[in-house]
């Protein structure tokens, strides 16, 4: 996973070997990447990984990093969706039995985790036309 990302990343050299600047950051900007008609809307569903969608789209899996970068997701484990099951056992640590109701107060912590996974659930992608257009300018301005 990490080698296709970092495949167009600059090398440093640490102590006497070369590493990859892992610190450098590609954002979409300019003629297209800000154009919203270079973009259709997906809905990650329960369990869905950014390589599952990449496959479903682009036919490659290894094309992730483009789902990523489209939606400025800097951070996977933060920006993407958990599984519902994560949710469930992360919200049953706010309880003392570990029984919560089905979010129906707006102060119940498992409806409040639900809607904030729920919104990661709403990406874009860059239209498969689009996709030599960026791989070529990724290569020419790295």
């Amino acid at each position: 996973m990490a080698d296709n990302y970092f495949k167009f990343s600059d090398t440093v050299n640490v102590s006497d070997e070369d590493v990859k600047d892992i610190f450098k950051r590609i954002v979409f900007k300019g003629k297209f990447f800000d154009d919203n008609s270079s973009y259709d809307d997906f809905k990650v569903m329960d369990g869905m990984t950014p390589e599952s969608v990449a496959r479903n789209i682009y036919g490659s899996a290894s094309l992730y990093w483009v789902i990523l970068l489209s939606n400025g997701m800097q951070d996977f484990l933060y920006d993407w969706p958990i599984l519902d099951d994560v949710v469930r056992k992360i919200a049953s640590k706010y309880y003392a039995d570990g029984n919560f109701d089905t979010g129906q107060d707006e102060d119940d912590i498992y409806a409040i985790l639900v809607a904030e996974n729920d919104a990661k659930r709403d990406i874009k992608y860059l239209k498969k036309s689009r996709l030599s257009e960026l791989i070529f300018e990724l290569n020419k301005s790295l």
